[in-house]
């Protein structure tokens, strides 16, 4: 057989062949007087072998192990770890069927990532202002991916406590403020919007403590949150957020 034809019989491409060949999974045999590899059925089997193998997950390097030390105890642990590997590959994949099942049923909302329903689900019953709600859902997603899964927990907890804690007006009321802080917002309504977010925030990161520590952020995430914020905020909104990150990290006062 030519080299087509054992690959066509085979069902691979002749360039995989030739990789085969290459890594050395294939021996390659020797050429007639014409110049052409002549195959025979030998080498169709090793080949039809080969791709079993590979299509199985098999690494292309352990190939050989895997088909000429059949029952070897470092087989057996090569195909016990692909086992494994395969079922984390099966459970992930049904996690994903779910979370489209669910979005096709219209219980998640596309937009939002899953590891924040929570966070989701609290905002959208408070029914605070689509503004900020927006921005808080964009913040959020941009700070889980530069930060990471563990913000996910943090915002979830957070957003359960405040639920279980503080009355819905009061959390729409600091909302509507917010959206509404411009360069035309009187200072002292600006000192009672931080003075009033400041009291809603420290029991939650009371409650936080360092169970749910974040890891720290790197230059360049503070840089893209800032600039996510530059576009989202006017330069009242972003001085206000500012003042709140600054009055939470010093200690309470007396008495609180």
């Amino acid at each position: 057989m030519r080299i087509g034809q054992i690959a066509r019989i085979a069902g691979v491409t002749v360039r995989t062949l030739r990789h085969y060949h290459q890594i050395g999974v294939l021996p390659e045999p020797a050429r007639a007087a014409n110049g052409y590899r002549e195959y025979d059925t030998a080498d169709l089997l090793r080949l039809i072998r080969v791709r079993r193998a590979a299509a199985a997950g098999v690494p292309l390097d352990r190939v050989a192990d895997v088909l000429d030390r059949s029952g070897h105890t470092e087989t057996a642990a090569l195909l016990a770890q692909l086992e494994e590997e395969l079922d984390a590959q099966i459970d992930a994949l049904f996690a994903q069927r779910v979370l489209v099942r669910r979005m096709a049923l219209g219980e998640l909302d596309p937009s939002f990532p899953p590891d924040l329903r929570l966070t989701h689900e609290q905002s959208s019953r408070w029914d605070i202002d689509p503004g900020v709600s927006r921005f808080d859902a964009n913040h959020a997603e941009l700070s889980m991916q530069l930060i990471g899964t563990p913000l996910a927990a943090y915002l979830n907890e957070a957003a359960v406590f405040l639920d279980g804690t503080v009355a819905t007006p009061t959390i729409q009321g600091v909302s509507v403020r917010f959206a509404r802080a411009g360069s035309s917002t009187s200072p002292g309504d600006l000192r009672r919007l931080v003075e009033e977010s400041v009291q809603l925030l420290r029991p939650v990161i009371a409650h936080l403590g360092s169970a749910l520590a974040l890891p720290l952020m790197s230059a360049e995430a503070r840089h893209l949150i800032e600039e996510h914020r530059r576009g989202e905020l006017n330069a009242t909104q972003r001085d206000v957020l500012d003042q709140i990150a600054t009055a939470l990290q010093a200690p309470p006062p007396a008495g609180e």
